[in-house]
């Protein structure tokens, strides 16, 4: 991530909240693709983390899904 899309990662992540459900990823994944024009690879981690859902699982249902873009990192 350059510095600007770092920044807009920080933010938009401060504003979810510490718990999120597993239903709520694709819609926030979705919005951080529409702020980042991509996911970054950290976002997984993050989130997985907050749905208590494995990362793995969450890296294989967005490379699966073809509307998301993952950051080359």
């Amino acid at each position: 991530m350059n510095p600007e899309q770092a920044a807009a990662y920080r933010q938009f992540f401060s504003s979810l909240p510490s718990l999120v459900t597993a239903e709520d990823l694709f819609g926030i994944l979705g919005q951080l693709q529409d702020e980042l024009g991509c996911i970054p690879r950290a976002a997984i981690r993050d989130l997985a983390g907050r749905a208590g859902v494995s990362e793995t699982r969450l890296f294989g249902a967005v490379t699966s899904y073809p509307d998301f873009l993952l950051a080359e990192d």
